[in-house]
């Protein structure tokens, strides 16, 4: 299990989720948390690549020592938009996809605070959006939201999944009671 941390990919790093470990461990799967690069100083598509390498050197790790290849990549927020890249990116030989109260429309975006570090122009915005993007080689994906969720994040979560579900991409939402954007992780 391999997760990606959020933050408005401008915040916390990849300690964020290590509390996630104790439960893959006690499941007998190896765990662990990716970092990136944050913005101002480190754009978007810089943080998948980063993410990319990561997820390699961590899969390298796991061949080393005698490990079984079937991969699980999350992300909670904007790690989940993260996460979406790597996945398609054909880089990385992803199994299942958890996505967790992600962001999958960022041009929304552009005219808020959020883009006072990401700078994003309205097509770039589209670009990295998942929504607007080829999911056609998706791996199964199970998309979270929490039942407190901001209305924009259950919005776009339920609209992602119906876009997936139109190119017959295998995907299951999952919609946890009473959590919010924040401890939605703890249920998991």
């Amino acid at each position: 299990m391999l997760f990606i941390h959020g933050g408005y990919w401008q915040a916390l790093d990849n300690t964020a989720t290590d509390f996630l470990a104790e439960r893959y461990l006690a499941r007998g799967m190896a765990f662990a948390s990716l970092g990136y690069g944050l913005a101002p100083e480190t754009s978007i598509n810089t943080m998948v690549s980063q993410c990319i390498e990561g997820i390699g050197a961590a899969c390298n790790a796991l061949a080393d020592n005698g490990g079984v290849w079937s991969i699980v990549l999350g992300g909670h927020s904007a790690g989940a938009q993260l996460a979406y890249w790597v996945a398609t990116s054909g880089d990385i030989p992803i199994d299942k996809l958890i996505l967790v109260s992600g962001v999958y429309d960022l041009t929304p975006l552009v005219d808020t605070y959020v883009n006072e570090a990401l700078e994003l122009t309205p097509p770039q915005a589209l670009a990295l959006s998942p929504i607007f993007a080829d999911s056609s080689k998706l791996p199964s994906c199970q998309v979270v939201i929490a039942e407190s969720d901001p209305p924009a994040f259950r919005q776009q979560a339920h609209d992602f999944v119906a876009a997936l579900k139109t190119i017959h991409t295998q995907v299951e939402l999952v919609d946890i009671a009473n959590c919010d954007h924040f401890d939605v992780l703890d249920a998991l």
